[in-house]
């Protein structure tokens, strides 16, 4: 799973929270018969300082003003030390709740006001190490966590789930399931996870990761940015900058809106990819099963498919456009600005780009119909606009080239400068080109019009 790599971060967390690397891996241990669940056989009640009652192998110890420590259920564990009006409450088996000092060997290290409770067996919840924090678990051999900063909150309801907010101020982190959720190293930042899955908002301030399923979701790296997983197999990734949204619902699909700022991936189906990498205000979105939408190194830029097996991209463009409305067909746009690329239909090709590493801006190609290809390079002004099913129109040159069919299984090619060549029929041909403001026109089926040079005309018939 992908979000495997981060699961050993627990362990990390659990060290430096003071409580032990055995926090990343708790274990249930099976009762012994008429204990579970606090039976007063095995009872421990601490305040303020002073022990109130012990029965059995239960333990509870506090400390300060308000403190609060109840243990009930057999080898449990509650300690609410370290500061004042900290609460640790427990009720279940070989359990352990913490609250105010999560070291031992550092009682300054505590707090006030934190709140720590287990219901379950073989589980932990720690809250301290700052102040207003709280820590619940309800479920056997899941782990909470949320200290090192001021009103963390951390939750589980399930069993082997964990879920730490640490490290910062107004972290959240939830867990419904055995999945794992991480808010930290930053304020307000939230992860929850529902189901068995992966959540992780951290190194940055107000990031929000959300999982529904066995999926991963990160959102890290910046501020405000947002990543949202729906379904099983899947992976969203926002961050490297501020304010980006990633969001998958489907199964086997991948959304990342990394490297710059501002910046939205969107996947509405299975098996598909939505991606913008290396710029701002970039908009990349699927609906549909094994397609791809794709914004990489340039701004401003937008590429939408709504079909299956399609592609869209842009690529070392700035303020351009990639649409595919169909299936198993692909629109690109590249080096340049101002760039077009659309398809309506299936099996088809548009392409609007200009020349690596020189550029070429306000090129558009355009299809309507299946099997059919539009494509407009090489320089600046070139369009290509393919109506008709099985045609293909081409514009090339340096600039202000038009080539454009209406009709089926025809051709149209403007090679050069200011040239332009239409067909209106069925299986016609129109060349303009190459050279410079020459003109072939069509207007029939099985026709040709070649008009190449400069300045030369060819309309038939």
């Amino acid at each position: 799973m992908g979000y495997a790599s981060y699961i050993g971060r627990i362990g990390a967390l659990a060290v430096a929270l003071g409580i032990g690397a055995g926090l990343a891996t708790p274990c249930v241990a099976i009762a012994e018969p008429g204990t579970g669940q606090g039976n007063g056989q095995n009872m421990s009640v601490s305040t303020n300082g002073v022990e109130r009652v012990q029965k059995g192998s239960a333990t509870a110890t506090s400390g300060g003003q308000g403190s609060v420590a109840i243990a009930k259920g057999a080898n449990s564990t509650a300690t609410a030390t370290g500061g004042d009006h900290n609460k640790a409450f427990v009720k279940g088996d070989n359990s352990t709740a913490v609250a105010g000092t999560l070291d031992p060997n550092e009682p300054s290290s505590g707090g006030s006001g934190n709140t720590a409770r287990v219901t379950g067996n073989g589980s932990r919840a720690l809250a301290g190490a700052g102040n207003g924090n709280t820590a619940r678990v309800t479920g056997d051999g899941s782990t909470a966590a949320a200290g090192v900063g001021d009103d963390n909150s951390a939750q589980v309801t399930g069993d082997g789930g964990q879920a730490t907010a640490a490290f910062g101020d107004g972290n959240t982190a939830v867990v419904h399931g055995t999945g794992t959720a991480d808010a930290l190293e930053g304020d307000g930042n939230t992860a929850v996870v529902d189901g068995y899955g992966g959540a992780f908002a951290a190194d940055g301030n107000g990031n929000t990761a959300s999982v529904t399923g066995d999926s991963f979701a990160a959102a890290s790296g910046g501020n405000g940015n947002t990543a949202t997983v729906t379904g099983d197999s899947s992976s969203v990734s926002a961050g490297g900058g501020d304010g980006n949204t990633a969001t998958v619902t489907g199964d086997g699909s991948y959304a990342l809106a990394i490297i710059g700022s501002n910046n939205t991936a969107t996947v509405n189906g299975d098996g598909s990819t939505a991606s913008t990498t290396f710029g701002n205000d970039n908009t990349a979105v699927v609906t549909g099963d094994g397609s791809q939408a794709v914004t990489d190194n340039g701004s401003n830029n937008t590429v939408t498919v709504a079909g299956d097996g399609s592609q869209a991209a842009a690529n070392r463009s700035n303020n351009s456009a990639a649409t595919v409305t169909g299936d198993d067909s692909s629109a690109d746009v590249a080096d340049g600005a101002h760039n077009t690329a659309t398809v309506t239909g299936d099996g088809s090709q548009a392409s609007a780009t200009g020349v690596f590493a020189m550029g070429g801006d306000h090129n558009s190609a355009t299809v309507t119909g299946d099997g059919s290809s539009a494509i407009a390079f090489g320089g600046e002004n070139n369009t290509a606009t393919t109506t008709g099913d099985d045609s293909t129109t081409t514009a090339n040159g340096p600039r202000n080239n038009t080539a454009t069919v209406n009709g089926d299984a025809s051709q149209a090619n403007a090679t050069g400068t200011d040239n332009t060549a239409t067909v209106n029929g069925d299986d016609s041909n129109a060349f303009a080109g190459p050279g410079g403001n020459n003109t072939a026109v069509v207007t029939g089926d099985g026709l040709t019009a070649d008009a190449s040079g400069f300045g030369n005309t060819d309309i038939v018939p």
